[in-house]
């Protein structure tokens, strides 16, 4: 009786690993069986056959039959064998000057599956898994051992939990499309751990204390375009199309690029305490309030570099705009200029989260706006380690590192940092998964659905799609309107994308109201009992409203967060609504003269004198109807910069009643 057993999982030709464990672990009082799969897709095809080879002469070695020992099978015959993969094998073995007789004198030891008893327990051994213990082993298929019961994407672990007989186990490994961990049910264990990509080569034993498992982290692979030159083929659809095989082996930005940003007066670039070689560039807040912006320090926005070896570990998008925040997202401009059609995808509340890869610390990246440090960052990891297993979380890990990719989420933390818009739990959305390099690049939004669905993702939700200019101007119109939801939902906005790439941001009133609110209650905290000024525009009623039932609210109630606060304040029946302006036949002819001046002043690119913005503006104030008039027009955006005022400004309580224009 052996003291205990010890299954070794697939190989792949990855000899780093196994000769890690099996030079410090053999015991003549124990046996070993290897699962099968010993060569093919890793880079040591030669060493780990020849181990294998001179371990299998051991009276207490058993050798599984793999899928991948089929080809070997051909090639010792001398048969031909048309895998790409395999042929790559084969060039080593040869180089090695491995004897085809040799291989098949081994390949003769070698049985589809092994069962045992061991104390009170039995298991199963075989490569590709079944779904539950045969009544007649002998009368299963070489086949079917090899490759398991059904598809390759068949959950047989879940299988055979609920099918096998009690104190029956099984150990296999082939497939693990599920993402499980070595304990992949209460009485099966999935020793396929993607060992070729850099994962673990996973080590399963029996003691007389019950199952022990471990995994040994793979550092010799071959990157994925050493892959592709192989011909080891992307299986799944995730992969932008800057991964090919010709594609660098790190991702890295050039030294003049980097010494632009570095160089650059409105870019700060910071060091991390966690990832002291990574340098943080953002831009300063005096390109923020300033506005002043240009094709180096826009890229400056959650931008992390080692400056050492110049690899791009994580970035975020370039910065984008509002809509009328500069020339050229003005309405006007964009309806004339963007490549339709344009998507609309909801601009969910939270704050930005960053995955990306560090080569130099073999680790994943992860990052708020502008640091891996801090708050921010440690609970986007918090949420992102409930929200994935494991496992999950590895081959993400790896999917960064191979695709030279970094992802964007949107993190909704409800219990750390609630915003403005409201929330039931903790989420992470992701945005964008977008190429770690200088020049910005992102997956297919129908690549990031499907990469979404692998690792269960929520994405962001497409709201609409704009097919013509005319649909912008009008959807824009209305979704800028006081109390416009998106199917009853409140949201903080849309960013709008056209069919070239270019993004621009369309907040609404319901998240911007607000968020001018928590300012304000918050800066009467700030100045309650002194003598300063308010400093905040309660100028339009809804804004004065609020104010004054602050004013009529004890300090505790105003420390709380604005959607507790919003909540017991919009419960007063006295809250003012937007009251819609019915037009009937008497001022008709108004509104078509105001509507002729505007569209005259809207139809010209000319910069708008301040004098007609003002006499608009004015004549507008004079008029709730006109006021709702201007605020439902498109010059809204033109001529409240003009003056240097918000649309907001204007027009807070009246909404025009469409149906009778």
């Amino acid at each position: 009786c052996y003291k205990s057993i010890h299954h070794i999982g697939d190989i792949q030709g990855c000899y780093t690993p196994l000769a890690k464990y099996l030079h410090s672990s053999f015991d003549e009082k124990d046996y070993y069986i290897f699962v099968g799969d010993i060569c093919d897709r890793g880079p040591q095809n030669h060493k780990t056959l020849q181990s294998v080879m001179e371990w299998s002469q051991k009276p207490n070695v058993t050798i599984i039959w793999g899928n991948h020992e089929d080809y070997l099978d051909r090639w010792s015959k001398g048969e031909d064998v048309s895998d790409l993969v395999f042929r790559y094998t084969v060039s080593q073995l040869k180089q090695a000057n491995i004897d085809p007789a040799h291989v098949d004198s081994f390949l003769n030891k070698l049985v589809d599956c092994f069962l045992y008893t061991y104390q009170d327990k039995k298991v199963l051994v075989c490569h590709g898994g079944l779904s539950s213990v045969p009544d007649f082993p002998a009368g299963i298929s070489s086949r079917q051992y090899r490759n398991g019961t059904g598809w390759y994407t068949q959950n047989v672990d879940a299988d055979f939990q609920n099918n096998a007989p009690p104190q029956w186990y099984q150990v296999h490994g082939h497939r693990n499309a599920h993402s499980l961990p070595i304990n992949a049910g209460t009485n099966c264990f999935n020793l396929e751990g993607e060992v070729e990509n850099g994962g673990e080569l996973r080590i399963l034993s029996l003691t007389s204390v019950g199952f022990v498992t471990r995994e040994i982290q793979n550092h010799t692979f071959h990157s994925l375009a050493q892959r592709l030159k192989i011909g080891i083929g992307l299986h799944e659809d995730i992969y932008g199309e800057w991964v090919n095989r010709d594609m660098a082996d790190l991702p890295v930005i050039s030294n003049s690029e980097l010494i632009n940003l570095k160089n650059h007066p409105l870019v700060s670039c910071k060091n991390a305490t966690s990832f002291p070689h990574v340098s943080a560039f953002n831009f300063t807040r005096e390109a923020f309030f300033k506005s002043e912006w240009d094709s180096v320090n826009i890229k400056a926005r959650g931008l992390f570099i080692n400056c050492h070896n110049q690899e791009v570990v994580a970035r975020s998008y370039d910065k984008f705009f509002n809509i009328g925040e500069k020339e050229e997202t003005t309405l006007s401009f964009l309806t004339k200029n963007l490549s339709f059609p344009v998507r609309a995808y909801l601009k969910e509340n939270g704050y930005l989260g960053i995955l990306g890869y560090d080569s130099q610390s073999k680790s994943l990246f992860v990052a708020s706006k502008s640091t891996p440090d801090g708050d921010f960052a440690a609970w986007f990891r918090g949420i992102l380690t409930k929200s994935l297993s494991n496992e999950k979380l590895k081959q993400l890990t790896r999917y960064l590192r191979d695709s030279h990719s970094s992802m964007i989420f949107e993190v909704i933390d409800i219990e750390n940092d609630p915003h403005i818009i409201e929330y039931g739990k903790n989420t992470l959305i992701l945005l964008d998964v977008v190429h770690r390099h200088h020049t910005f690049q992102r997956l297919s939004f129908s690549k990031l659905q499907r990469l979404g669905k692998k690792f269960g993702l929520p994405v962001k939700h497409l709201g609409l799609t704009l097919e013509s200019p005319q649909d912008l101007h009008g959807w824009v119109n209305n979704a800028t309107k006081i109390g416009y939801t998106f199917k009853g939902k409140h949201l903080e906005g849309f960013v709008l994308e056209d069919s070239k790439g270019f993004q621009c941001k369309l907040k609404l009133d319901y998240y911007s109201f607000w968020k001018r609110m928590r300012s304000l209650k918050d800066r009467i905290l700030a100045v309650h009992g002194t003598n300063k000024k308010l400093k905040r525009d309660i100028s339009t009623a809804r804004a004065n409203h609020f104010f004054q039932w602050c004013m009529n609210q004890e300090v505790m109630q105003l420390k709380r967060d604005i959607i507790s606060l919003r909540k017991k304040y919009l419960a007063n029946e006295d809250f003012p609504k937007a009251k819609v302006i019915q037009m009937s036949t008497k001022n008709k002819s108004d509104v078509r003269g105001f509507l002729s001046a505007l569209d005259s002043v809207y139809s010209t690119s000319k910069p708008i004198k301040k004098s007609t913005a003002a006499s608009l503006w004015a004549r507008a104030m004079a008029s709730d109807l006109l006021m709702a008039v201007l605020r439902d027009h498109p010059i809204i955006d033109r001529l409240s910069a003009t003056l240097g005022k918000s649309p907001n400004d204007l027009g807070s309580l009246f909404t025009l009643n469409n149906e009778t224009e």
